[in-house]
């Protein structure tokens, strides 16, 4: 059966949570939120740093990424401290992940997919090639607002 990309993104976090760890150290609970096309999650209070997964129907891609939507200065630091581990990013996840100012003074580092079909073999594939993305890219990111933070 498929579905709809609505559809699709609300069962996404029950294929996504048995892929990730509860939690990266005790203080960073996993928040999810669906809203349109997109599922957003994240560790901590903290939203503008996020994980997610965007359905854009007009290009029949769906993107699986991290979105640094904070302020751009923040976001600049961290692209330039990304940016010295994508060799190593790159290394796990292949060489279709790219990493970009975009939006705003946003920045992401992000893949593409093709759209269809949404089925329940894809969204067990989407599960789990989120929960390969978020266990590689976490500890890098949790490592570099450590570095960012002295």
């Amino acid at each position: 059966m498929a579905w709809l990309p609505g559809p699709f993104l609300r069962r996404l976090p029950e294929a996504i949570r048995p892929q990730l760890p509860a939690a990266f150290g005790p203080l960073h609970p996993l928040q999810m939120k669906v809203r349109g096309h997109l599922l957003q999650l994240w560790y901590g209070p903290d939203a503008t740093i996020h994980y997610e997964i965007w359905i854009h129907e007009r290009t029949q891609q769906l993107e699986l990424g991290l979105h640094c939507e904070a302020d751009t200065a923040l976001n600049a630091r961290l692209k330039r401290e990304l940016s010295f581990c994508l060799f190593e990013i790159k290394h796990t996840l292949g060489n279709g992940v790219e990493l970009e100012e975009w939006d705003r003074g946003w920045t992401r580092l992000y893949e593409t997919h093709t759209l269809y079909p949404l089925d329940e073999a894809r969204l067990t594939e989407i599960g789990e090639r989120t929960g390969l993305f978020v266990r590689t890219i976490q500890p890098i990111y949790m490592e570099i607002r450590e570095r960012l933070s002295r």
